[in-house]
This record gives structure tokens, C-alpha cells and sequence, in this order.
């Protein structure tokens, strides 16, 4: 298979590549502010979507021939995904905004005035109740993980069936569960996601092989809720199932 593979000399220039992912990660893509205008913005794109294909593409606000409506109605066209960018979606901000469906014209709102929901992180409080303690083995930080990974996939779940999480107009609760390693080992994705180091004149090695920095990298998870500010309802709510599974764990 043909792929691209660095020379010796590109080392430490590839291994500064993914430590700078690995930062990038937690301080710009996976920032809470950034995900909660990419949460409210899927929700808005993903109901105006299912708005055309239900041949009710009127109740967005926008003309028939606006490039997201076209978009919507066929998300196959090359043509129709090449002519959105950032000024057509905030450029129908306003007509969104005047939209007879609600939750089209409430995320719209919301978005053009600025007004992100708040973040409430599960993962955090988690981490806080189950403290890394001093002198603690790879073993023992492993099993922290799992128990913290598992309390939060309970909470999440129970967050999933709140009423406030299901109404069909406004969101009043976004959910943000992901995971992201800066870097995945040849194994699992194949050559053309790797980044491979020449060793020698015929020794080609991944290059988690060769970095023990790389190697121990560790993915970046989140488990987030957003929360608009004054739905005190929706806020306590979650609030509550939080501190009821916190309260009920060990403190580490």
C-alpha cells in the first residue's frame, strides 16, 4: 500500500505534531464554549434537515432555493455542498431566526445573540470524587479510569431520559459524549493514518514504536451537559442525578 513515510531527520518534527494535537484537543476543539455552539448548531442543521425531507422545508424560514435547503434535500450533490460556508449559515441566521418551527427559530436566536448554553461537565465532578493518589500504579490508574468512564456513562444515560432532554421545541439539554486520542496505533486504522519513521534503509516503524511520549499518550474524553442559562428546571434536574451518583461513590 502506498502511504507517506518520513525520513530519520523528521522525528522529533512529527512527534511535536501530535503532543501539539494532544494540547490542542482539550484547549480549542473539545473547549466547552466551542462545543456548545457545534451541539447547538448539529441540533439546528439536524432538524432543518429532517424539516425539507418532510417536504415542510417552509417552516425554516428560508427560500426554497437557499443553499441549505438545497443541501437538505440532497446532501449528495457536490454542487450543493461547496456552496455552503460560514456566510450562508450566518448570513440565514435572521430568516432562521424568523422560522414558524420553534426549535428552528429558538436555536437560531440563541446562536446570532451569543447566548451558549452553560456547561455542566459530568467527567469533572466525577474526577473530583475519585482523586489520583500519590504513588499510584499504572494498575491502579487504569482501574480509576474504568470506574470513572462507568459513572459517567450512568449518569449520561439517566440525563438521556429527562423530559427536558426530549421537548421538541427549544433544546433545553444538550448532550457532549465523545473520546479523541491524539494519536491511534497502526492497528487500528491502517497506514494511511499513521505516521510512519524510516529506520535505517529498509526499517519502517510506526511511530508509537519509536516514541515512548506518543505511545503514552492518553485519549481526551468528554461527558458534558449544556445547560441554557435561567432553565433553573432543567439545570437542577440534571444537577440532581449528578450529585445522587457522586454522593453515592467512594471518595477516592
Amino acid at each position: 500500500i502506498e502511504t507517506l513515510v518520513f525520513g530519520p531527520k523528521a522525528f522529533h518534527s512529527a512527534e511535536s505534531y501530535v503532543l501539539s494535537l494532544f494540547q490542542l484537543y482539550p484547549n480549542v476543539y473539545f473547549h466547552k464554549t466551542t462545543r456548545a455552539a457545534e451541539k447547538l448548531f448539529t441540533a439546528l442543521l439536524t432538524h432543518l434537515i429532517q424539516l425539507v425531507r418532510d417536504d415542510a422545508g417552509d417552516k425554516t424560514g428560508l427560500p426554497s432555493n437557499h443553499p441549505m435547503r438545497r443541501f437538505a434535500a440532497d446532501p449528495t450533490s457536490l454542487s450543493n455542498t461547496l456552496a455552503l460556508d460560514d456566510t450562508v449559515f450566518w448570513g440565514a441566521l435572521p430568516m432562521l431566526a424568523e422560522a414558524t418551527d420553534p426549535r428552528i427559530s429558538a436555536c437560531a436566536e440563541v446562536l446570532r445573540a451569543r447566548l451558549l448554553p452553560k456547561c455542566i461537565d459530568i467527567r469533572r465532578r466525577v474526577e473530583e470524587r475519585i482523586s489520583i493518589k500519590r504513588g499510584m500504579s499504572t494498575e491502579d490508574r487504569a482501574k480509576r479510569e474504568a470506574e470513572i468512564l462507568l459513572a459517567c456513562k450512568e449518569i449520561y444515560r439517566k440525563i438521556e431520559e429527562l423530559p427536558e432532554a426530549k421537548e421538541a421545541g427549544k433544546p433545553r439539554i444538550l448532550l457532549d459524549e465523545t473520546r479523541r486520542s491524539p494519536y491511534k496505533k497502526q492497528d487500528s486504522e491502517g497506514p494511511l493514518n499513521q505516521i510512519l519513521i524510516r529506520q535505517g534503509e529498509s526499517n519502517i516503524l510506526d511511530m508509537a514504536n519509536i516514541s515512548s511520549v506518543v505511545a503514552g499518550a492518553q485519549s481526551f474524553e468528554v461527558c458534558r451537559v449544556y445547560a441554557f442559562p435561567g432553565d433553573t428546571q432543567a439545570q437542577d434536574a440534571v444537577e440532581n442525578i449528578i450529585r445522587t451518583k457522586v454522593e453515592g461513590m467512594g471518595n477516592g
